[in-house]
């Protein structure tokens, strides 16, 4: 229950933020206030994330919100919980680890979709001439451009493949520490 909070608090301050930051461009995937959060980011290892995470670009901020930030944020969780934590310095180094990846996992797939739900629940206030289908409508029905791979799940709507891929991650990640620390 705890993870789930945590998840719920981090991705609904993530999108709110980002709906914010691009709430002087042109909305929805658009730019950032400063343009050098908006530049897509490149070479190898980006090329890896962008396979990975099934988008056509990555940009600046969320490579610094998702690579250091979040992860950042998360070590100093990880670092209280092993230091109060039980057991052996095994499982106190290892149960927060476990659930600080799930967690994180969560977050970036939460979030994004909190993005769309929330930027059509905000799109009459922020976006003049906008609606709720500039939101999650767009995302079910696969027409944003940055995510590359789709899945479908029902009365011919999807959802990106990554998002099942973090949320495998997540439970994976949740099952293994209850499994082996209780």
């Amino acid at each position: 229950m705890d993870a789930l909070l945590n998840i719920l608090a981090f991705a609904t301050a993530l999108a709110m933020l980002e709906i914010w930051l691009e709430r002087y461009r042109s909305g929805f995937g658009g730019d950032f206030i400063d343009p050098y959060w908006s530049e897509h980011m490149q070479g190898p290892f980006i090329e890896f994330l962008k396979r990975v995470a099934g988008k056509q670009y990555i940009k600046r901020y969320h490579y610094s919100m998702f690579g250091f930030v979040l992860p950042a944020l998360y070590a100093g969780e990880w670092a209280v919980l092993a230091w109060h934590g039980h057991g052996g310095l095994a499982a106190r180094l290892a149960s927060p680890l476990m659930l600080m990846i799930g967690v994180c996992a969560g977050v970036m797939v939460v979030e994004d979709f909190l993005y769309f739900l929330l930027i059509g629940l905000f799109a009459k206030r922020l976006l003049p001439g906008k609606g709720f289908d500039e939101g999650a409508m767009l995302l079910l029905k696969g027409k944003v451009a940055w995510h590359t791979d789709w899945r479908p799940i029902a009365f011919g709507l999807g959802l990106p493949t990554s998002y099942f891929i973090g949320l495998g991650i997540a439970f994976f990640s949740f099952a293994l520490r209850r499994l082996i620390f209780g």
